[in-house]
């Protein structure tokens, strides 16, 4: 276990390794390499966002329709252990806003989770994905409510920021003690579900009490230098192009990506409940959950992440025992967050 500083206690950081720190030398060199390539990246990301005119954007759009298309019918292939993830859960609709409800049938009344799917702000919530928040149920022994949202590019940011603040307020009018609710989330869920914090904070209304990530995307103005290193070397399918594209058609001139409702990592972090992070090296996005420890760290706020050596993005979709020791160590927050625990762990 390696702390992140002189606030040690508030932020920390598991690695199964991690990084080797080298000399002094070779860590300033990396510090001016990694701006480097940040800087590159981002001018690329604005020259594509520039080349997209409304003519483009509207084949894009339709574009992204014959996509969801294909990957439904790749999802009608489901794994031997889909139904078994299922195991010891009932499932029924939400009967106002969209979603659906995932229970654990030992779980008690009065406590759930808000489940907010990735996608990245474009697809809709696949088997997968739904297979996943029902594991999670399971393994916590708890009501969860899988928070759908509108997706770009027919309904540009904040209409998914809206969506899901809806719900979670939805918890609370239904009589779910904000401390009995914990938000979880994966991948572009997580900018979704860390910007409706924000906006409670800003307000002053009550946070859940505690916030859990799966491999979370959180910076749209793609400055991280993960997403570009693992779209080079053929680690991740997540390319700088595509990613951008996502962001753009997420987007659309009508928010700044450097906006906390897009990006929350430029919001202000102090106040926020416990924050748990799940996420790999070879995540391409692996560099936003370090930027986001350090900023909690000046927050002075409280998270924990833990580092897979290997895995990829949402490795959790999976049905590996990695897969699942993940998702068990969610659920044990999960339970110490309903509990009020002072440990993240």
């Amino acid at each position: 276990m390696a702390d992140t500083g002189s606030k040690a206690q508030s932020v920390e950081l598991i690695d199964m390794p991690l990084l080797h720190p080298g000399s002094g030398f070779q860590r300033w060199r990396d510090r001016q390499v990694n701006r480097l390539i940040q800087w590159v990246s981002r001018q690329k990301a604005r020259g594509w966002a520039e080349m997209m005119d409304r003519q483009q954007h509207q084949a894009l759009a339709e574009s992204v329709r014959e996509f969801r298309d294909a990957r439904a019918k790749e999802a009608a292939v489901k794994p031997l252990l889909m139904d078994d993830a299922f195991r010891d859960t009932t499932r029924e609709p939400v009967v106002d806003g969209l979603g659906e409800w995932i229970s654990a049938k030992s779980a008690p009344d009065d406590a759930a989770i808000l489940y907010v799917p990735g996608g990245a702000f474009i697809m809709k919530r696949s088997d997968r994905m739904t297979a996943l928040a029902a594991r999670l149920a399971r393994m916590s022994e708890a009501r969860l409510r899988i928070a759908d949202y509108r997706l770009a590019p027919e309904h540009p940011c904040p209409a998914a920021v809206d969506d899901v603040e809806s719900a979670l307020l939805g918890l609370y009018d239904d009589g779910y003690d904000p401390s009995k609710v914990v938000v979880a989330c994966d991948s572009a869920g997580g900018s979704i579900a860390m910007a409706v914090l924000l906006r409670l904070k800003a307000r002053g209304q009550p946070m859940p009490a505690g916030l859990a990530m799966f491999s979370p995307w959180l910076d749209l103005a793609l400055t991280g230098y993960s997403l570009l290193s693992s779209g080079l070397s053929g680690i991740s399918p997540f390319t700088m192009e595509m990613t951008a594209l996502c962001a753009r058609l997420y987007l659309q001139d009508k928010v700044l990506a450097i906006d906390p409702d897009a990006s929350p990592l430029f919001g202000d972090l102090s106040g926020l409940p416990p924050i748990l992070v799940h996420v790999s090296q070879e995540d391409s996005f692996f560099d936003d959950s370090k930027l986001l420890a350090r900023r909690i760290q000046e927050a002075d706020g409280k998270m924990l992440m833990r580092v897979w050596p290997t895995g990829g993005h949402v490795w959790e979709h999976d049905f590996t025992v990695d897969a699942d020791q993940s998702i068990m160590e969610t659920a044990r927050f999960v339970r110490g967050r309903f509990e009020g625990a002072d440990m993240l762990y």
